[in-house]
């Protein structure tokens, strides 16, 4: 792309030159190298791309590595092509308003349809990790696991929680190995956002016995840890109040009034609710519960 732009501002600099109507042969100029860069190099490293995809309902783990590859490549290259714009063609057509809307509006519409593309590339990625999350979720946990019959098995992350982390960690390492800056972030963010929706769902299907919740402490833990390296603030808080939030189902019935107020009061009444019936004494503790946390 470089090589293509620095084309490009040697002829504009000849145009100019030329005289006759700069705006109106700098604009064409512009828009024949944007063509060829869009066409010719970028829809063509997209289209391989996407064939590439991994499968919105994956058998085996999804390999999203070369399409986040060639979203941070193409990325760059609009940036530099956007940059270049501002710095190169946009100053030569200031003398004619309108070459200069019809120019960057063709310009805004041709980057609008690749970044659509983008989107949706990256959407299917996300989709197949967190759907393969899910299927592991589902397939490994067992009901026995927050029913440990021996307290000496409560001490410890269950094998699920292991397995999926080290698969978290393997996405988000790909991610961090090939997006860079806002795309990074942005990323991360909504992979953390929808693996802890994943997770509180999961965890909710459970009866969870009093050292069984000494379990999901231990495992709500080891999320926590594995989704600090992401960096991203939202999803940090979300694992910290997910956190507390299995404080609900170790403590006695008249200290969970207190938990709320002091740690849980921008939480939903109605989610703590949902994850309060996890406990194995819910049904005989019903009333008390409810009373407590002032359902």
């Amino acid at each position: 792309a470089n090589a293509v732009l620095q084309t490009l501002t040697l002829a504009l600099k000849r145009a100019e030159s030329l005289g006759g109507d700069v705006a109106d042969c700098c604009n064409r100029l512009a828009q024949e190298t944007w063509s060829l860069l869009l066409e010719s190099y970028v829809s063509v490293a997209l289209d391989l791309a996407e064939q590439v995809l991994p499968d919105e309902d994956p058998r085996e783990e999804p390999d999203t590595r070369f399409f986040l590859q060639t979203t941070q490549a193409i990325n760059m290259i609009i940036h530099q092509m956007r940059s270049h714009y501002q710095d190169q063609i946009l100053p030569r057509l200031e003398d004619d308003p309108n070459t200069k809307t019809r120019s960057t509006q063709s310009n805004q519409s041709k980057i609008r349809k690749i970044e659509q593309r983008l989107i949706h590339g990256l959407r299917l990625c996300l989709n197949a990790a967190i759907k393969h999350f899910e299927k592991q979720l589902a397939k490994l946990q067992r009901p026995s696991d927050f029913k440990p019959k021996d307290d000496m098995d409560c001490f410890d992350c269950t094998d699920t929680c292991l397995t999926v982390c080290e698969f978290i960690t393997s996405q988000a390492e790909c991610a961090m190995e090939t997006l860079e800056g806002q795309n990074l972030d942005a990323y991360l963010a909504e992979f953390g956002r929808r693996v802890y929706n994943s997770l509180t769902t999961h965890l909710r299907k459970f009866s969870v016995s009093p050292l069984g919740a000494m379990v999901v402490s231990m495992d709500v833990k080891k999320y926590q840890d594995t989704v600090q390296s992401f960096h991203i603030d939202e999803v940090s808080a979300k694992f910290a109040i997910l956190r507390d939030m299995t404080s609900l189902l170790l403590l006695p019935t008249e200290q969970l009034g207190m938990v709320v107020q002091q740690r849980l009061l921008a939480v939903p009444k109605e989610d703590l609710h949902e994850f309060i019936k996890s406990r194995a004494d819910y049904q005989k503790q019903r009333i008390q519960i409810m009373g407590a946390l002032n359902l």
